[in-house]
């Protein structure tokens, strides 16, 4: 018997040269939440944050969306997370926005990623990414390992 179910989809888009565009949803046995963030891409900062509760489990849910403004002008950098849950978390917040916005910055430095590295060959990709990435990663953290690419992978932003 399913007792709980939950669906997250996320798209990220190229709005401009300099902005991505990350729209994110969650729909669950409780909530419909509809996020979306602009981040700026030379500053890796949250330019607009908005969302919606579409269905919540209380009426006074969506008290809590007002705090999305309280993300513009956060850097996507270490202790992001930190700030994050202090602005949309905690007593005053919501855990499902915080959930959200967590899996939207996730979304987002994917995207950064393809923009970032997308026009290299692989090989001047993969040192770029294993440099970044050397400490979040088992593939990037072991450059001795030998790697074989398992599917064609489209890197190209644009």
């Amino acid at each position: 018997m399913e007792i709980f179910q939950r669906k997250i989809k996320s798209r990220a888009v190229l709005r401009d040269d300099d902005t991505i565009l990350v729209e994110i949803k969650l729909d669950d046995n409780h909530h419909e939440i509809e996020l979306c963030l602009e981040i700026e891409i030379s500053t890796l900062t949250i330019t607009a944050a908005r969302g919606r509760f579409i269905r919540s489990p209380f009426d006074r849910c969506a008290d809590t969306i007002g705090l999305m403004e309280g993300l513009t002008g956060v850097k996507v950098a270490a202790g992001v997370w930190r700030t994050v849950s202090g602005r949309v978390g905690g007593p005053e917040g919501c855990t499902r926005l915080y959930e959200l916005v967590m899996e939207a910055l996730r979304v987002a430095m994917q995207a950064y990623f393809r923009v970032r590295w997308g026009h290299l060959s692989g090989e001047t990709r993969l040192a770029q990414m294993r440099e970044a990435l050397k400490d979040e990663c088992y593939i990037y953290s072991h450059p001795e390992l030998e790697l074989k690419p398992l599917q064609d992978s489209k890197w190209s932003a644009k």
